[in-house]
């Protein structure tokens, strides 16, 4: 089965992916916020189809998702969160804060 923290992972790292082109150098992307349904689940072994949108790139983005199976079942859908940071400035913080 596919659990919803992976179906999370899996639609997350499309986002950065998709937006990976668009990033200046030093910077990166953090994700702010999600929310998800679950609405199915995914049989072992099967195809699943993350589709992800945003409707423009900004410092901050909102993208909206779904899965599906490989018979078009809708499986989640959502939204979800991410903000273009300092990568740099970003890392000292995690450091300074000994996470």
């Amino acid at each position: 089965m596919l659990s919803t923290p992976a179906m999370i992972g899996h639609m997350e790292q499309l986002c950065v992916d998709t937006l990976t082109p668009y990033l200046h150098d030093g910077q990166m992307t953090v994700g702010i916020a999600v929310s998800m349904r679950h609405l199915a689940p995914a049989s072992l072994g099967e195809a699943v189809t993350y589709e992800v949108a945003t409707d423009a790139v900004e410092a901050k983005m909102s993208f909206s998702f779904r899965a599906t199976d490989s018979s078009g079942r809708l499986l989640s859908d959502g939204t979800h969160q991410r903000a273009m940071v300092d990568e740099a400035a970003f890392l000292a913080r995690l450091r300074a804060t000994g996470k």
